[in-house]
Formats: structure tokens, C-alpha cells, sequence
């Protein structure tokens, strides 16, 4: 079969691997949406040469561990509903456990739990589209 499959699950030893399956995970689901997306300051054209300067954060649960989060935004949807059925049947395609988060008639959210412990959302709108990712807690460097 010659369908792409999700990036495996980066191990806590090796940072850029984990670093380069996170950012696989999110260039992935802008494909899928398509257009042009922004980093969180809605100015900054998405890179990934760009995200691959962005730092791993503590995590919340336990701060002797570290995670990378990126937060993107795209272009308005004219169909929100068909924007989060296609990415949800993607998702479920590469083996993502999907669930709805909110939806409302001009907006939906779906997020997705990735195998390898990293979560993903994406919010679809008339307004405004986001990503949102989060990888998993690894054991900190420091």
C-alpha cells in the first residue's frame, strides 16, 4: 500500500527527530486544509525552517518534562462542516482516535489524539481557521 502513513513516535532521546515528527503532524493537516497559514502573531507566514527554531515548553503536568506546541491560522472556510469532515476522515485514515470538540452553525473543532502520545486540533470557520498541536511530554534536557 503507498498511503502515507503517520511519522512514528519520536523517542525521548532523540529531540529533532521528535522536533521534525511534530512538525510533520502539522504540515500534514495544512495540506489537507490548504492556503496560506500564519504563525499565532497572525503576521509571521508559516516556515518550517521557522518552527524548527521554536523551543520545546514545560509541560503543564509534570514540569520535569517538555513538549513542543504550535499554533497556526489560515484562511476562512466557506463550508466549515465539509473543512473538518475531510480532515477527520483523513486523520482517521492515518490511525487518529478523532473526536468533535464544539460546533456550532459557522464553526466546528475537531481534535485528534496521534499514536505516540502528541494531540492535534483543528478549527474550522466562516472567520478563521486554526491548528493547534501539542506534542508529547519528554523527559527535559536540563
Amino acid at each position: 500500500m503507498n498511503r502515507s502513513s503517520p511519522a512514528p513516535s519520536p523517542s525521548p532521546t532523540t529531540t529533532q527527530t521528535a522536533h521534525e515528527a511534530f512538525l510533520g503532524l502539522v504540515t500534514d493537516a495544512i495540506s489537507v486544509s490548504g492556503g496560506d497559514w500564519t504563525f499565532a502573531d497572525e503576521k509571521t507566514p508559516f516556515s518550517v525552517r521557522r518552527a524548527l527554531t521554536h523551543k520545546r515548553e514545560e509541560c503543564l503536568s509534570d514540569s520535569s518534562t517538555e513538549q513542543y506546541s504550535l499554533t497556526l491560522y489560515g484562511p476562512a472556510k466557506v463550508d466549515p462542516t465539509e473543512a473538518t469532515k475531510q480532515m477527520t476522515l483523513h486523520w482517521q485514515g492515518l490511525g487518529y482516535s478523532v473526536r468533535r470538540v464544539v460546533a456550532t452553525s459557522d464553526d466546528i473543532e475537531i481534535a485528534a489524539t496521534v499514536p505516540g502520545g502528541s494531540q492535534i486540533g483543528y478549527f474550522a470557520s466562516t472567520g478563521v481557521t486554526s491548528i493547534t498541536a501539542q506534542g508529547p511530554c519528554v523527559t527535559s534536557a536540563r
